[in-house]
């Protein structure tokens, strides 16, 4: 929390264990969050929805559980969530589809359920949208 000047952190493909600590959020430049495949646990902190710069967020790959926080439609400089083979439960949020510059969305390998969100077509810049190996039903939106 005090690398308050770091724009890119990438801590991909280590042994990182433990969770995501809360003070990620006070890391108001980040542009690139790469914590993909580690042996992340916890949930995704709410208060990520902070980083107005971020633009990549990669959480592929761990242990992560709890859902999707719904403010992660307040990452308006957001193009890229990667968010595969975790262990997230509950229903994907409504406000993905704020994410207006969001190119890539995979949240593959998961536990999620509910249906897709009609807002989801408000992410008008998706070009690669991953969702499949969760338990998500009902109609495919327009």
């Amino acid at each position: 929390g005090n690398l308050t000047a770091v724009q890119i952190l990438d801590l991909s493909s280590n042994k990182l264990s433990g969770s995501i600590p809360a003070s990620v959020s006070q890391l108001r430049n980040l542009q690139l969050l790469s914590l993909g495949n580690n042996y992340i646990s916890g949930s995704i902190p709410s208060g990520i929805s902070n980083l107005s710069q971020l633009s990549f967020l990669s959480l592929f790959d761990n242990a992560i559980q709890g859902t999707i926080p719904f403010n992660v439609g307040n990452l308006s400089s957001l193009e890229t969530l990667l968010l595969y083979r975790n262990q997230i439960s509950g229903s994907i949020p409504s406000s993905i589809g704020n994410l207006t510059k969001l190119s890539h969305l995979d949240i593959a390998a998961n536990n999620l359920t509910g249906s897709i969100p009609d807002a989801i077509t408000d992410a008008t810049n998706l070009e690669i949208l991953h969702l499949f190996s969760n338990r998500l039903e009902g109609e495919i939106p327009q």
